[in-house]
Order: C-alpha cells, then structure tokens, then sequence
C-alpha cells in the first residue's frame, strides 16, 4: 500500500534489491511523515535506497521534526545549561526552601503570638470586676493551637496567656496554680483529639478543666458561690463558642 501523495516502483537487479520512484507533490506534513514511515518500511524489507531526492525528503523530514518536537535536543539542552548553572541553581533552590520554612515559621510564630494576645485580653474585665465569670478565650486558643501545632505548643499558649492576664489585672495569687495545672492537662489532651471535630473537642476540654479546677478552688478556700458562677457561666459560654464561632475559625486556619 502506498501512502497517499506520490507513487513508486520496484526494480529488483543481481546487485541486490534496488528501489526506483517516483514522488509526487507532498502536499502537507501528514504526507511527509507517511513518506518517512514509507521509506523505513522498505529499508526493514532489505531495500536500500538510490534515489537522491527521496534521501533529501527524509532528511528534510527528519530535520523539521527535530525542529519542531525536538524535546531530546531542548532537554539535552537544559540539562547543560543546568550543569553549568548548577551552582546557582543550587543556591537558588536552597534559598527557595528556606524562605518556605521561614514564612511557615513565622506564619505559626504570628498565629501563636495572636492567640495569646486574644486569651489574654479575654480577662480584662477581672480588672475591674473582681468576679470572674467565665467568659475567656484561653480555651478556644488551647484547642487551636493544639490542632495546629501541638500540645507542647498549646500548653505555652494557655500558660503564657494566663500569666499576662493575671499580671495585667493584678490578680496573681497562689491559688492561680489550680488554673495552671487544669492548662496543662487539657493542653496534653489535645492531640488525643485530632480526628474529633473541634465542637466536641473544645467541650469536653471545658468539662475537663472546670472537673480540675472547681476541687481545686473549693479546697484552697474560695467561695462555693463565686465558683458554681464561674462554672456554669464558664460551660455555657465556651458551649456557645465551640458550636458557632470555632468551627469557622478552625475552617480558615486548618
């Protein structure tokens, strides 16, 4: 079968197998490259080839391919210039990973930094009312800072967070410890959390701190009355936080 485009003939002599054609107009690529396949297949059935301007066509195609898929040359090609290169392009690969880890560093560094911020600032109002309440984001930042990072940096955050609003509202006793250590255990019992959802998270860890902390109080001297305020006002609220605000915020930062 002859490709579509030109013709040819076959002269078998005593010197061997000898291929004599004729070409026709090549009339777009398709053709050329049927021609190419053409000339291959009679080489494989033991042909040789003796005329010039069939030798010129194949390689014509074969020079356009290259040109025009020559992938091996382009990537023979880079990988010179790479080696070239190689000490740049080393350099500039290993500034590119640092500049990764440093944005991811800093990017935690800030969200740490303005989680404790937010738990501190929560408990301003002790400052001017001596009752506290309840009403705290110490615990939203435990839990997220344990989701993202950890319980060893969820335990920074809620210590860290809890000592500046005791110094900035003056009210750092010795009974502050009660609340430093029901800090530390929800922190370390957050990555037992890590496939619950941050709703159910966030209130058993509110049960968990006040079940530490009321004992605590109780046995130090503080008021009954001044502690059942401060626990059911403490469950309502972080109920109402870890069911409408956390969930929106745990779906932008994780």
């Amino acid at each position: 079968m002859s490709p579509e485009g030109f013709e040819h003939s076959i002269d078998r002599s005593e010197a061997g197998n000898v291929v004599h054609y004729t070409t026709g107009p090549l009339c777009n690529c398709r053709e050329r490259l049927y021609k190419k396949l053409f000339v291959k297949l009679y080489k494989q059935q033991g042909y040789y080839w003796t005329n010039q301007k069939t030798q010129m066509a194949a390689k014509g195609i074969r020079t356009w391919a290259r040109a025009k898929f020559g992938i091996q040359q382009r990537f023979s090609s880079l990988l010179e210039w790479c080696l070239r290169k190689k000490l740049r392009i080393a350099l500039a690969l290993a500034a590119a990973i640092a500049a990764f880890f440093l944005f991811s560093l800093l990017k935690g560094v800030f969200l740490v930094a303005l989680f404790i911020v937010a738990g501190a600032a929560s408990l301003l109002y002790n400052r001017f009312i001596r009752t506290s309440l309840g009403i705290e984001l110490i615990t939203l930042a435990i839990v997220l800072t344990g989701r993202l990072y950890g319980p060893g940096a969820a335990i920074f955050s809620g210590f860290t967070a809890l000592l500046l609003a005791e110094l900035a509202t003056e009210s750092l006793q010795h009974k502050t410890i009660v609340s430093f250590t029901g800090i530390f255990v929800i922190g370390f019992l957050t990555q037992f959390f890590s496939g619950a959802s941050i709703m159910l998270e966030g209130i058993a860890l509110t049960l968990v701190y006040d079940a530490i902390i009321m004992p605590g109080y109780l046995i130090l001297g503080s008021n009954p009355a001044r502690c059942i305020l401060f626990l059911v006002t403490h469950i309502a609220f972080n109920i109402w936080l870890f069911t409408t605000v956390a969930p929106l915020i745990a779906g932008i930062l994780i």
